[in-house]
């Protein structure tokens, strides 16, 4: 065995042998140098992370609060905090949180990740790295699956009373009993995801925005049209609808497929049904995202985001992929996206002045 794993070593010697060599002298690196720089680097990635988290959830939380109405029935309560648990994070990279954001996740507890501008958590006093110990009088408990406990039971609370929820924190070595009302909001969280294509969607639930999209959407003004646009597509029910058109199709093609079985004698091994089932599904679409387009738009306006450069937008999308200038597949092309979007800032506009209700006309 031996002889021939020295054999099998040869061909590759002999490529080594007949490769061009380097010929300038590089830097070399030790491998203690490698691994603080490598520390440095997550480091640095988390507090990307965190940051980006945080613009996401500032506009997201400017846009929820301001438009409930607007949200197709979907709401729920806010106190504006964003809260955490190290149970949460792989233990790898819990030094590395710790580091970037500053808060002490070796020991377990519920902390305070991220305060919103303007929101109950910020009136009633709480900061960013607060350790929150007790929800009323009962003492949160640590372990796996306590910040699920007290996430589920921090939503009770708030829907059953009107009155403000106690919460005691601890913050340095001092506990602060503290009391926080909570506000109605859109109900529909929004993630950020770790891939650099730039993308966003809903999926009925809940929005999901790449992180490559936040490269192009540079201004908090941009980033609150895509977050508004998918917030729409949740309120106007689009998902459940493309569902039901995929159902539709699907059961027309199933006949089809029946039929030349039963009268040609062909199977045709439900082709039909997957052709009906993709035709149905995208029935609309262009439709649907003109119709978000349309509902984020007053969104934004409503959350005092700056409408006048929206159209600018998809001018830009254009340039970055002119193939949607003309065709854009399901859906609208660039320039009509940019035509429409005109059309809809004029006619805020319009309603501002005339001091009109901020709300989008039906059919």
């Amino acid at each position: 065995m031996k002889v021939i794993m020295a054999l099998a070593f040869i061909p590759i010697l002999l490529v080594l042998a007949g490769c061009a060599t380097p010929t300038l002298k590089t830097p070399s690196t030790q491998s203690a140098e490698v691994r603080q720089e490598e520390h440095k680097q997550r480091v640095a990635y988390v507090k990307a992370l965190i940051d980006e988290q945080e613009r996401v959830a500032r506009v997201a939380h400017q846009i929820a609060v301001n438009t409930v109405d607007l949200c197709g029935g979907r709401s729920t309560l806010t106190t504006g905090a964003y809260f955490f648990d190290w149970d949460l994070t792989t233990d790898e990279w819990v030094d590395i949180a710790n580091e970037a954001i500053g808060i002490n996740l070796h020991t377990p507890g519920i902390e305070i990740l991220m305060v919103m501008e303007d929101s109950p958590a910020e009136e009633a006093g709480i900061l960013p790295g607060d350790r929150v110990v007790r929800l009323n009088d009962w003492a949160i408990p640590s372990g796996k699956g306590s910040y699920y406990k007290f996430i589920r039971r921090l939503r009770i609370l708030s829907k059953q009373s009107q009155d403000s929820i106690k919460l005691t924190i601890q913050r340095d070595a001092e506990f602060i009993d503290v009391n926080i009302n909570s506000v109605p909001a859109c109900e529909f969280p929004v993630v950020l995801q770790d891939d650099e294509t730039i993308n966003a969607y809903a999926d009925g639930r809940k929005v999901v925005i790449n992180r490559g999209m936040l490269r192009y959407a540079q201004s908090d003004d941009e980033l609150a049209l895509v977050i508004g646009h998918e917030f729409s597509h949740n309120a106007l029910g689009h998902i459940d609808a493309k569902m039901q058109n995929l159902r539709v199709g699907a059961h027309i093609g199933m006949v089809v497929d029946i039929l030349f079985a039963a009268v040609a004698d062909i199977d045709t091994r439900w082709v039909g049904a997957g052709i009906g089932a993709t035709i149905g599904a995208h029935a609309y679409s262009k439709e649907f995202e003109a119709e978000a387009d349309y509902l984020g738009a007053y969104m934004i306006a409503r959350s005092n985001y700056d409408l006048s450069k929206m159209p600018d937008f998809w001018r830009k999308m254009g340039v970055v992929d002119p193939s949607k200038i003309e065709y854009a597949g399901f859906h609208p092309t660039t320039a009509e996206r940019t035509i429409a979007m005109e059309r809809i800032v004029q006619e805020i506009r319009t309603k501002k002045r005339a001091g009109l209700a901020l709300t989008p006309e039906l059919k």
